[in-house]
């Protein structure tokens, strides 16, 4: 399997996709890249070859307590100092700002 997993904020909630099932939580930003995730959820798809990968990805994401942002990555930084990072991606079909 080579997916890599997503993350998107809005409106208090964040999804996304792990390493093979889809994820949901909510979230509390906070003052000062304060973040707050709660206990993410997920589908069930059978994917015993990254299994352990995933609930580990899913422990981080329920262990994150901050974020910051550098150009086109988001990085989110969990109670034990470490950071987890994303690339920005643009939907299909959605123009990026100031197209």
């Amino acid at each position: 399997m080579n997916r890599r997993p997503t993350v998107a904020f809005a409106e208090g909630r964040m999804s996304g996709r792990g390493l093979c099932n889809a994820l949901a939580a909510a979230y509390t930003p906070g003052e000062s890249g304060q973040l707050r995730i709660g206990r993410v959820g997920c589908a069930t798809a059978p994917c015993r070859e990254v299994e352990s990968l995933e609930s580990h990805f899913i422990r981080q994401l329920e262990d994150v307590t901050g974020y910051r942002l550098e150009g086109d990555r988001l990085i989110l930084i969990t109670r034990g100092g470490r950071e987890i990072g994303f690339e920005r991606m643009i939907a299909s079909g959605v123009a990026p700002e100031g197209s």
